[in-house]
């Protein structure tokens, strides 16, 4: 079966070397027929994820993507000023260990509202979302 996924609105392609199967099922259905490649995908509870789909999954959320009325769209995780204590210190110590100490007022991810909801998740364990972060401050992987 090839591996070529159409992404689209709600799914996004990420560069890796060699095929990626993740924790071996779909992050969405939890079918264990996936496409063994990285990708990011809107989940409309969640907001932006990060991991391995199925095909059909693949294929739903390409075509769909982020709407307004989407629990993970609402405003309360558009704006840094809303982030829980956990999260902020997460950011902060991220910015502290890339050499550019700042609070998500200040920092320069404000231009990415979608990913206020993705520090929420990293700072109560989604291993994706940290991982995402990390990439985004030009961090290592956690090993």
């Amino acid at each position: 079966m090839g591996h070529e996924i159409k992404t689209g609105p709600g799914l996004r392609m990420i560069d890796s070397v060699g095929p990626h199967y993740g924790r071996g099922y779909c992050g969405i259905c939890g079918d264990g027929e996936i496409i063994p490649m990285h990708v990011d995908y809107w989940d409309p509870d969640l907001g932006w994820r990060y991991g391995v789909l199925c095909r059909s999954c693949a294929e739903m959320t390409a075509r769909r993507g982020p709407q307004p009325e989407d629990y993970a769209y609402a405003e309360r995780i558009l704006d840094p000023s809303d982030l829980s204590e956990e999260a902020r210190a997460l950011y902060v110590a991220l910015s502290e260990e890339a050499g550019d100490p700042c609070t998500p007022e200040e920092g320069e991810h404000n231009e990415w509202p979608e990913s206020w909801g993705r520090l929420e998740a990293a700072a109560h364990g989604d291993i994706g979302a940290l991982a995402w972060w990390r990439e985004r401050w030009g961090l290592p992987p956690i090993r």
